[in-house]
Parts: structure tokens; C-alpha cells; sequence
């Protein structure tokens, strides 16, 4: 994988995650596959209970997460941007990602250096980039061609809604 996506919802409960350091534990979290998505056998011919989940071999140096914001609705037979509050930092250590920590001698820290953003609907939209110059420790947007200086709380602004943290907010 060159991406990790995360999920804005626990899979059980529904609940929202808050924060991306929940998802990613979430992401490693062992699912059951037991009711109407077992998974075909081809040995037995049968749809049989498993369960399905996730294990790093080797981090890699740059990690790449991705915010799952477009959900399919199944009822309406159309998509939507999920716009569902999920905060960031901008460092991660992951040594509470305790699953997948357990052999490692250096466990990796991370530095966030930009976030992608999508602005608009769902069949159509704008992408720009927050990116942090990391010698003089300064963001910056990029938006076309225009480039300027931002702030981090410029950047936390692309958490999501907050107003409604435990909802989900659907954008058409």
C-alpha cells in the first residue's frame, strides 16, 4: 500500500473516530466477517465467517494517509461528501499504534508536511494543497497558481464540521 485510508466511522458502533491517531488503530483493528459479509470459501463452496485485517512489514519513510470523506448511500444510489469533523496534529508518534508496534526496536514518528484538500461537490470540485516548508517551518497554500503564506490554524480549518461531531454532515 502507498496509502493507508482512513475511515471516519468505527466499524461496530458507527461512532466517529475525532482524531486521524483513532483511525489508524481503528484501520489495524481485526474485523469480523461473520454475518451477511462472510467471505467465499473456494475449498468447502460455502460463504463461511473469517475475519480480515491489517499488518505493516516495514514503515515506510514517508507515510501517506488518506481521509475516507466520500461515502456511497446505498438507499439513494448516490454519493456524497462526508464532511464529518476528524482532527490532526501535526506530528504522530505512533507508539499508541500499539498492534502493530510490537517487534519494533525504533518506533516511527512522523511530521506532517502537507494536506490535500477538496473543496465543492462530489462530481465536481476543487483540489489545493496546504504544504509546510520545512527548513523555515512556514505553510503555504497552493490554489492554482497562486501561492501563499498560511498558518496552521489555516490548515485546521480543513478538519471538518465540528458543529455536529457525533453526525455525519452529507454534502451533495
Amino acid at each position: 500500500m502507498l496509502t493507508i485510508p482512513l475511515s471516519l466511522y468505527e466499524p461496530s458502533s458507527g461512532k466517529c473516530y475525532k482524531n486521524v491517531m483513532n483511525s489508524l488503530n481503528g484501520f489495524f483493528e481485526l474485523q469480523n466477517l461473520d454475518d451477511e459479509n462472510k467471505c467465499y470459501c473456494d475449498q468447502c463452496g460455502e460463504k463461511t465467517a473469517t475475519q480480515h485485517g491489517y499488518r505493516v512489514h516495514s514503515w515506510p519513510e514517508i507515510l501517506c494517509l488518506q481521509l475516507k470523506r466520500f461515502d456511497f448511500v446505498a438507499s439513494l444510489r448516490k454519493t456524497f461528501i462526508n464532511n464529518t469533523f476528524m482532527e490532526f496534529t501535526e506530528s504522530i508518534g505512533l507508539n499508541n499504534c500499539e498492534k502493530e508496534l510490537h517487534n519494533l526496536k525504533n518506533i516511527p514518528q512522523y511530521k506532517l508536511i502537507s494536506v490535500i484538500v477538496h473543496k465543492d461537490f462530489v462530481s465536481f470540485g476543487h483540489y489545493y494543497v496546504y504544504i509546510k516548508n520545512i527548513e523555515k517551518r512556514k505553510w503555504h497554500c497552493f490554489d492554482d497558481e497562486c501561492v501563499t503564506e498560511a498558518t496552521w490554524d489555516d490548515v485546521k480549518k480543513t478538519f471538518g464540521s465540528s458543529s455536529s461531531s457525533d453526525q455525519s454532515e452529507f454534502q451533495i
